[in-house]
């Protein structure tokens, strides 16, 4: 018995017509007839009883049809495995971070991915924590990385990962030691992607902006002493530049976020799992 055998004999089960079920097999009639006549020999009876113009299953055929077709399936289920070991699809991963939270530390977690699924395709986007959080429920990203204090909905997985402070970023004037408030509400803020997670130590009268879109403009705005930014404590300090922590800040606690009940791609799957069990501290 083989598959050729049973896909000829499934195509005469639908048609029950000799010659659509050649059409349908792309083969002529006689050929399907010799191949339906080996198939019955091979299971020790008649499969099709064949009466002038009418044409219908045996109690045998009735019988071998469902077991015909769970092995043409189950033939149909591993050829197409094989094609896909043979060209596997891209593994999509798409992270958001928060601008409290700095991608680098997570490197080495992407590379470990990537080892084990050479096609991943990983997305990173900053944003402030609201937008992200939107774009979880929309299905545009598949984790965030986000603040303790930033609000969020119901419906979120959380996972404390570790705790990271938020230093200004300013022009290197020689200046070090850590900024007052006092001294930090002297200064125009430099936003990017959101509010500047300085503010939240500011009074709304403090806070005042520059606005930019990318990491490399905000940058040219310290450097340019428009303003002074903020960077994680676990990023590095930009050229041509310096970073000073925040008298009496505490450290922030970086959250894993990803939408509960939602069933992940392998890559996403793998993501927060690994995330999950990595040591951070």
């Amino acid at each position: 018995m083989d598959l050729t055998q049973i896909r000829y004999f499934l195509a005469l089960a639908r048609t029950l017509n000799f010659t659509r079920a050649a059409e349908a097999c792309h083969v002529t009639q006689p050929a399907l007839t010799k191949s339906i006549a080996r198939l019955e020999a091979e299971l020790g009876g008649t499969l099709i009883l064949r009466e002038r113009a009418l044409t219908q299953l045996t109690e045998l055929g009735r019988t071998m049809l469902p077991l015909l077709q769970q092995a043409h399936d189950a033939a149909e289920r591993a050829r197409a495995h094989a094609a896909g070991l043979r060209d596997p699809a891209p593994a999509p991963l798409r992270v958001g971070f928060a601008p409290e939270a700095a991608p680098e530390p997570f490197a080495p977690l992407f590379a470990e991915i990537a080892d084990r699924l050479p096609l991943l395709q990983l997305t990173l986007t900053e944003a402030a924590p609201a937008a992200l959080c939107n774009a979880l429920l929309q299905g545009q990203i598949d984790a965030a990385i986000l603040p303790s204090t930033a609000p969020l909905p119901d419906r979120m997985n959380r996972w404390a990962l570790y705790e990271d402070t938020i230093d200004a970023l300013v022009p290197d004037t020689g200046e070090d030691g850590p900024l007052t408030r006092e001294r930090l509400g002297e200064h125009t803020l430099v936003q990017r992607n959101g509010p500047c997670a300085l503010e939240r130590w500011l009074a709304p009268a403090q806070a005042r902006h520059h606005e930019s879109q990318t990491e490399g403009q905000a940058y040219a705005m310290v450097r340019a002493r428009l303003g002074i930014g903020a960077v994680p404590g676990r990023a590095p300090t930009p050229p041509g530049l310096a970073r000073r922590p925040l008298e009496g800040a505490p450290p922030e606690t970086l959250l894993l976020v990803a939408v509960a009940g939602r069933p992940h791609a392998p890559a996403a799957d793998l993501f927060l799992k690994a995330a999950r069990a990595r040591a951070w501290a």
